[in-house]
């Protein structure tokens, strides 16, 4: 017994229908843009190694004010040895966006806080490779309280010529910076809502 406005007998047709692709082609709302990406097993190979070679690196950068953890501990995280390379592609392909200027301020989505502090730390340690000055990294959790969250964002992360915050689950719902300008998923989503929340 339910009616929705597809109801043409008791709404009537359509006088007038404007897409969120109509509003995009008239500038009245961001551009979206979706990017799918890939890398050879050679970059990945050579990710690889850019990560062994700045191990020491990596762990100076995992040592944060509320946790200090050690790279062995998490080095499951980025085993490539059990088919998992999406890591390092993901690694290298934000690394090029930042060097390319495609990007400047992404949010990066990972499914754990290992995952993500593993991948920021590994980010930090890479960028001069690339030719990218990071000037503001930081990882945000649940434990942090939102006020701090957006006012970390609207300054020092909004302020920074090239900033990058990585996140897991708390950088979604009610969380609105002008100066963000990429979301970027490194781990599988499932969840349509929460790809919409992104």
């Amino acid at each position: 017994g339910f009616s929705g406005m597809e109801n043409i007998q008791l709404f009537g047709n359509k006088f007038h229908q404007y897409l969120t692709l109509d509003a995009i082609f008239d500038n009245y709302i961001a551009p979206l843009e979706i990017y799918g990406i890939e890398a050879s097993p050679d970059i990945v190979h050579n990710i690889k190694q850019k990560i062994d070679a700045n191990r020491n690196i990596i762990q100076r950068n995992l040592i944060n004010k509320d946790e200090n953890i050690d790279f062995s501990e998490i080095e499951d995280e980025v085993n490539i040895d059990e088919g998992n390379p999406t890591f390092y592609i993901m690694l290298h392909q934000t690394l090029i966006a930042l060097e390319q200027e495609l990007i400047s301020h992404p949010v990066i989505y990972a499914n754990s806080t290992k995952r993500i502090r593993m991948f920021m730390a590994c980010l930090t340690a890479m960028a001069p490779q690339y030719g990218v000055n990071i000037g503001y990294s930081e990882v945000f959790t649940s434990k942090d309280k939102i006020d701090d969250r957006i006012r970390n964002l609207e300054s020092k992360f909004s302020k920074a010529k090239i900033a990058v915050a990585g996140n897991v689950y708390c950088l979604q719902e009610g969380i609105s910076v002008n100066a963000i300008d990429s979301a970027i998923i490194i781990d599988p989503r499932s969840s349509g809502p929460a790809i919409i929340q992104i």
